[in-house]
């Protein structure tokens, strides 16, 4: 993949997440452990690459091997016992335990008769990297580019191979930087380079989807599945990185390095621009009801305008301060430039982003692109009706959440923590200018309350008042949780004042304090069943709150709160609400699914410290260790 910067953007081989509901997280390795053995790992694979090879080989074959055992020792057993037409239902029925249902990515697909230039592209490219057939190319929403390869034989592979291009993408870049793209994304299928490698990965990827279907596999796999998935991926995740750079070296070999490498800058100023125009686009649209008919058009309409001039290099820069970590298989911009052997301070001599004077969609869709937009809209409405009825549904709940603060605050003193809230709210719903005369107020009261100078000093930076730089400056000194998202907005706004070596000041600041801050991060994140768990310590008027909101939910049946043991960062206290939900029978239409009751929980509680809330549904491990917990019940 061809990955870019911002959120909302897909790893490779990942699975093409819905807007809506969120998933219970994959089995997965404690982080601490899975770093270790990573890095052993790299060290291992670089003194001994043919070893490596070697365990990884075992370990793959031991799926297959534990599987076929499981098939065959239950095909003996039932032949002795049942009829044969019965052992053949049986049979089937475990096979089908382990197929991977997985339907055509989304997309408008395009053929050699309407786009002849791309299909041209690809044929040289393929027969210069020697990759298998490309059976389907699909123009996505997504300012991103994957190759996909859905195994037909679940585990067992026969693979349709899908190239997924994303119209975003397309037209940020010009047609040389889109080669790189390409080349990027066939050089995971290369030929010219490790058929073992790209066999793994799609063992990989067969073992994450399985693994994503259901709450859990059958109880015969079940004890080895826990142990084997999340083990696999960790030891594989080695090899998955090194093909990042095979594939990175693909599209500087085919396309030049100067290419490859603005290729990559263009894609994470476009990923980071794209993922503001999606918010604008949601909150200037979430006060109708209607689905916007227009929402891919209006992205790409949007990109064309362009990067305001001192949003780039800030954008740049702090991509650049970020490192590789282990969360994704892709390393960081700045070691993928490196590796090309591209200075990036190059780019500074450059207009940034690099001019398209014709784009890659332009080029290689040519009259096509206009209906192919027109298509993506379509299907962009059609598919995220439902999510944006939730969306739609969400703004009314604040709203009314807002309203309701409003009264209390004529009627009643609210605690800090409401007040805060309630200052937010009016920033969305009124106007900057009267949460900033809401949050100075605030700020009066109480001098110390770190939360409330870093809103405030947002605010005012935003609305270029010089005083909001005091105020987020304030804010940080008594607030470690809040100093990289602080360094990333006090440099961009002093490079907007034209302060650069004050600026530079905080993004070597931000540099230094990133690796501590994302652990922590991860950290809290990370919930599972061997977290340690303490006892609450929030203030019984914020327990009363909390108790208060879930009472007003039938569909809560108990809560359990907790404090959970963090090493980064201890100073900021991380506190986890369990809630286990049942369906509302008298209400079933309006009845609140799991993350949906997260979601309005997320909104309307103004606590003092930061509460994760995950539902309880599917993690029985975590449930069993909240109950054990002394005090931890509250509803």
């Amino acid at each position: 993949m061809r990955r870019a910067g911002g959120k909302g953007l897909v790893m490779f081989f990942a699975i093409y997440s819905q807007r809506g509901f969120h998933k219970p997280p994959l089995p997965t390795l404690d982080q601490e452990p899975l770093e270790a053995l990573v890095r052993q790992l790299e060290s291992y694979a670089c003194k001994s690459p043919q070893g490596y090879r070697l365990r990884v080989t075992l370990l793959a074959l031991l799926g297959y091997a534990y599987i076929g055992g499981i098939f065959g020792g239950l095909v003996l057993l039932f032949f002795k016992l049942v009829a044969f037409q019965s052992v053949v239902l049986i049979l089937v029925g475990l096979i089908s335990l382990f197929w991977i249902r997985m339907p055509p990515p989304k997309g408008v697909r395009v053929d050699r008769t309407h786009c002849p230039l791309l299909f041209a592209e690809l044929d040289q490219l393929s027969a210069a990297l020697k990759t298998p057939t490309i059976h389907q190319v699909v123009i996505t929403t997504d300012l991103n580019a994957a190759v996909l390869q859905a195994p037909k034989l679940g585990i067992f592979g026969w693979y349709t191979n899908y190239l997924l291009l994303g119209l975003p993408l397309m037209r940020s870049v010009t047609p040389k930087q889109f080669r790189a793209t390409l080349a990027h994304e066939l050089g995971h299928l290369s030929g010219n380079h490790s058929r073992f490698s790209g066999w793994i990965y799609r063992v990989r990827y067969a073992w994450l989807k399985l693994s994503q279907q259901g709450d859990r596999p059958p109880l015969l796999m079940y004890p080895f599945f826990k142990w084997y998935e999340p083990f696999f991926r960790a030891y594989t995740f080695v090899l998955s990185r090194s093909n990042e750079y095979v594939a990175d070296r693909c599209a500087a070999e085919y396309a030049g390095v100067q290419n490859a490498a603005e290729d990559l800058i263009q894609i994470h100023l476009q990923g980071t621009h794209a993922a503001r125009i999606w918010r604008d686009f949601y909150q200037q649209k979430a006060q109708h009801a209607k689905v916007p008919a227009n929402a891919v058009s209006h992205l790409i309409t949007s990109l064309e305008r362009g990067i305001a001039p001192e949003s780039v290099q800030a954008w740049l820069e702090l991509e650049l301060a970020r490192q590789t970590g282990y969360e994704d298989t892709h390393p960081c911009l700045s070691e993928r430039l490196t590796a090309y052997g591209y200075q990036s301070d190059a780019a500074r001599l450059c207009p940034l982003p690099f001019p398209v004077e014709q784009s890659a969609s332009k080029y290689f869709l040519a009259e096509e692109e206009r209906s192919i937009t027109a298509l993506l809209d379509a299907q962009w409405k059609a598919e995220h009706t439902k999510f944006w009825q939730t969306h739609y549904a969400r703004r009314q709940e604040r709203e009314a959440f807002f309203q309701q603060l409003q009264a209390q605050a004529e009627g009643q003193l609210l605690t800090v923590e409401q007040s805060l809230k309630l200052a937010m709210l009016t920033a969305e719903f009124v106007g900057s200018a009267a949460a900033i005369a809401q949050l100075a107020s605030l700020t009066q009261k109480f001098p110390a309350h770190a939360a409330i100078k870093y809103e405030l000093g947002k605010l005012r930076l935003q609305q270029q008042q010089a005083a909001g730089l005091a105020d987020l400056l304030a804010a940080l000194q008594h607030a470690s949780y809040l100093l990289i998202p602080g360094f990333e907005f006090l440099y961009a706004a002093l490079l907007q004042q034209g302060k650069q070596a004050l600026a530079q000041s905080y993004l070597q600041q931000l540099r230094q304090q990133l690796p501590i801050w994302q652990r922590s991060q991860k950290e809290r994140e990370t919930v599972t069943g061997k977290v340690c768990f303490l006892p609450h310590s929030l203030p019984e008027t914020e327990i009363r709150q909390i108790t208060w909101h879930l009472t007003r939910y039938p569909e809560v049946r108990e809560a359990y709160l907790v404090q959970r043991q963090v090493k980064y960062l201890p100073e900021n206290p991380a506190y986890v609400l369990g809630v286990v939900c049942q369906f509302d029978r008298q209400n079933p239409m309006t009845s609140l699914r799991n993350w949906e009751l997260v979601d309005v929980l997320g909104q309307t509680l103004c606590l003092s410290a930061e509460v994760r809330v995950i539902p309880l549904e599917g993690r029985r491990e975590i449930y069993q260790a909240l109950r054990k917990t002394s005090t931890a019940k509250i509803v």
